[in-house]
């Protein structure tokens, strides 16, 4: 499995240095209670990072999860696909918080995806999940500054930074007085002379491997640009799907689709993903309407049986009512055989 979570953190990371990300993570409980579980990552078609889908299996290899291509109409990409034959194999009376996020670096467990309350009739299982990239991944931007303190362009180039950024945890600045000191100063400039960069003039900001000369609209303008397009969420999509043809009882989730519930998550937020949902017991419903069909069935029988009893008992008793109208001469015993063998012959 580490083989696995390697491989996809490194698509992960390719993913991230182009700014843009989709990362999707689709939930499937079929009707059978079978459970499909699909992670799809991808970036930009008008990048040009890539990795071909054979590179791709042969460091991973079978796992337990199918890794095939993944592309829509802004995508392409990678994505990692397994199923679980019932719900009930990946479920646990014990409440259990999931982090999603953790399935990129290896720590991700997905042995207990839901919480069960069983019942006879039906079953109430709940999914509790975050989605939180910020214990994962260090999403601070280092914004390497490079003046002098005396410069009045530095001055205004640093503060116009820091009074955007100051109060965003993710962006950090790096102040760099290198001009007082002659030997920082030469070998910075030497530095980017030996990586083919013309040097115009401080300051000088470094964000990744975005270099920014002098003090200018437009060299504000880009500074911000480039910033933004990294912390703003905009920028990323990260979502959370789940297709629940059973009923929903309870749910956070912020859109929807058809019987398709959707998060519309932040990478740089602690995401909160919560549902519930019931799935009925067939074999205990299947149990009490045969039970049922039986009882009742015996009800019939039973019901019919006595009709045709008192149905007989009648019909005995009709056909013999006229022993009430023989009577007996008690003073003549030939009119009593006689009368005894008249009822005999009947």
């Amino acid at each position: 499995m580490k083989k696995i979570f390697k491989t996809f953190i490194f698509i992960f990371m390719m993913m991230l240095s182009c700014s843009c990300v989709k990362d999707e993570t689709v939930m499937t409980i079929n009707r059978d209670k079978s459970v499909d579980l699909v992670i799809n990552v991808g970036y930009p078609i008008s990048g040009d990072k890539t990795l071909s889908i054979d590179e791709i299996k042969s460091k991973v290899g079978n796992d337990g999860f199918f890794i095939d291509s993944y592309h829509d109409e802004k995508y392409s990409g990678y994505s990692l696909s397994k199923k679980y034959k019932n719900i009930n194999k990946i479920s646990s009376k014990k409440e259990k918080n999931i982090n999603l996020a953790e399935f990129i670096n290896g720590k991700f467990d997905d042995s207990q995806l839901f919480t069960v309350k069983k019942g006879f009739f039906k079953n109430i299982y709940t999914a509790n999940y975050t989605y939180n990239f910020t214990n994962i991944y260090d999403y601070n931007i280092e914004v390497n500054f490079y003046g002098s303190e005396d410069d009045q362009n530095s001055i205004e180039l640093y503060n116009y930074i820091d009074n955007l950024y100051k109060d965003n945890n993710n962006v950090t600045i790096n102040k760099n007085d290198i001009y007082s000191d002659f030997e920082k100063y030469s070998n910075f400039v030497n530095d980017l002379k030996n990586k083919n960069i013309e040097y115009k003039g401080l300051p000088v900001v470094i964000i990744d491997e975005q270099i920014y000369f002098l003090n200018s609209d437009e060299t504000k303008s880009n500074i911000k640009e480039y910033i933004d397009s990294k912390i703003n969420k905009n920028d990323y999509e990260l979502t959370y799907k789940v297709n629940l043809p059973f009923k929903v009882l309870t749910s956070n989730n912020n859109d929807k689709n058809g019987n398709t519930l959707i998060w519309n998550c932040n990478y740089f937020d602690e995401n909160k993903i919560q549902y519930s949902f019931e799935i009925f017991n067939i074999s205990s419903i299947i149990i009490i309407i045969v039970i049922t069909l039986i009882f009742v069935g015996i009800i019939i029988l039973s019901s019919v049986s006595y009709k045709k009893i008192q149905k007989d008992k009648k019909k005995f008793m009709s056909k013999n009512t006229d022993l009430s109208s023989i009577t007996p001469n008690l003073s003549d015993d030939s009119n009593t055989i006689a009368s005894l063998n008249d009822l005999m012959k009947k």
